[in-house]
């Protein structure tokens, strides 16, 4: 569906001569991959809210958006399945962590392993992202300085006794990015 409007949408740029047909496949690809993203962030927020957990969700997504983009991984060939595991994925964050906020420790020790194996492994390339050698070390060296950034606020976040479902979002994001 999103295909079909991308060209569409891009179709008519090109009659009106916005720009040249050799990059119509690209504008395409582009235009799909930002309203994919669009749909999946508005959807995730959307259940956030009916769940009360916006703040602590924009917490989740902002660490786990920036640092999955450099940790690589797993990644469902179609949009729906990546939607669905994504929407999952979500729901199951916001039902576990208020659960979670009574035991931090379990949080601060998988955290502490989490830490760990993104500094050992740094990055992983999935088939379906195919990237060279070069790509792979920029990537491992980018997830390793990510999360040591995304350990410090989150220390700072613990030192200046930040509300602790704060701190359990964060520290999933960094978990599930391990796992």
């Amino acid at each position: 569906m999103v295909e079909r409007l991308a060209s569409l949408i891009i179709g008519q740029m090109e009659k009106e001569k916005l720009m040249e047909q050799r990059r119509e496949e690209e504008y395409v690809y582009a235009f799909v991959t930002i309203t994919e993203k669009w749909i999946t962030v508005a959807s995730v927020m959307g259940i956030s809210f009916m769940f009360k957990q916006f703040i602590p969700e924009v917490l989740f997504l902002m660490f786990f958006l920036a640092l999955r983009k450099r940790t690589g991984g797993y990644h469902a060939e179609k949009f729906w399945q990546c939607y669905l595991e994504t929407l999952t994925t979500c729901v199951v964050i916001i039902c576990i962590c208020p659960t979670l906020v009574t035991h931090m420790s379990i949080i601060y020790v998988l955290l502490v392993c989490s830490i760990i194996l993104i500094g050992v492994i740094g990055s992983v390339n999935h088939p379906n992202m195919a990237m060279d050698v070069l790509e792979l070390a920029e990537s491992k060296k980018a997830a390793r300085c990510m999360v040591v950034l995304e350990c410090m606020i989150l220390f700072i976040a613990i030192i200046i006794e930040l509300d602790k479902i704060y701190v359990c979002y964060m520290s999933a994001a960094i978990i599930l990015c391990a796992i």
